[in-house]
């Protein structure tokens, strides 16, 4: 579900871009394109590090 709601918000950043693409200033576009990608990215990886940990205690807890 996390990776599907990173894709989601990808396709709605592009999607935007797209509809916009008349009013864009493409000379500041793509260093702004790639923060909000390495952010999004940077917050996938910390949700699936933190669903890994939990997964893991979950687990140890259940097994003993």
């Amino acid at each position: 579900m996390m990776v599907e709601e990173s894709r989601l918000l990808e396709v709605c950043v592009l999607a935007t871009l797209h509809k916009t693409v008349r009013q864009l200033d493409f000379t500041k576009l793509l260093p702004d394109v790639v923060t909000i990608a390495d952010e999004v990215h940077a917050q996938l990886k910390q949700q699936m590090v933190c669903y890994t940990a939990a997964n893991a205690v979950q687990i140890q807890l259940m097994t003993g």
